[in-house]
């Protein structure tokens, strides 16, 4: 006699290393109403990071008058977790955090405080370097704006194509600086370079006093002779 098998359910990672007081997400009520705008990438980024990453962060939740759970931080995760659910994923309950608050006014105010940035990703930064992080690798589960200056676009020439001579069919580059962020006729980009010695050529070449910029009109005027060769 064949007994059926219960087909096992994919379950999201919850992470509470704190032991902090756990609720199901369907009890957080929304609090922000259409203060943000969530696209469907946004929201799908948040869904593949869920799956990846699990739940690690703890949800801020304001009690109001009637004791419900006011969710303060986390609107698009909790939304995110409807959707999987409805996919077909268990999800367990999920930790939080309380945020003491007078009223509705007061916890409005600190629900703007939670979602305001006091800063920018810096387009110089080092850190995706220091902490060796593929960027290409985690663009799918991170919504950051910024960071998408540092994606690096197949579309564009390789450098063998830049400084390649004599071909029949010759590089051309169209409008540069649509495939970078403009802000004041600047141009944002990231270079890696496989040894010292190349980087040093390019530095001595084409730079400037800061250690992180680069002489575009001379790269330009470089890669314009290069195509009338």
């Amino acid at each position: 006699m064949s007994v059926a098998r219960t087909p096992v359910k994919n379950v999201i990672k919850v992470i509470n290393s704190s032991n902090l007081p756990t609720t199901s997400y369907k009890n957080l009520k929304d609090f922000q109403g259409d203060l943000k705008i969530v696209t469907d990438e946004s929201l799908n980024k948040m869904k593949q990071s869920i799956i990846i990453n699990g739940i690690f962060v703890p949800k801020f939740v304001w009690f109001n008058e009637n004791k419900d759970m006011m969710i303060m931080d986390g609107h698009t995760t909790t939304k995110a977790l409807g959707e999987l659910e409805r996919d077909g994923w268990v999800i367990p309950e999920i930790p939080y955090c309380m945020i003491a608050a007078k009223n509705r006014t007061d916890a409005s105010k600190k629900l703007l405080i939670l979602n305001s940035q006091y800063g920018t990703i810096n387009p110089e930064t080092s850190f995706l370097v220091d902490y060796n992080l593929d960027l290409k690798s985690v663009m799918g589960e991170i919504d950051i704006p910024e960071l998408e200056i540092f994606q690096i676009d197949d579309s564009l020439p390789t450098v063998e194509e830049l400084t390649k001579a004599g071909t029949a069919d010759k590089t051309k580059l169209e409008s540069i600086t649509e495939k970078g962020v403009q802000e004041n006729a600047r141009f944002s980009a990231v270079f890696w370079f496989d040894d010292e010695e190349t980087f040093a050529s390019i530095v001595e070449r084409y730079g400037t006093t800061s250690k992180h910029s680069f002489n575009s009109e001379q790269l330009l005027n470089d890669v314009r002779l290069l195509n009338e060769v």
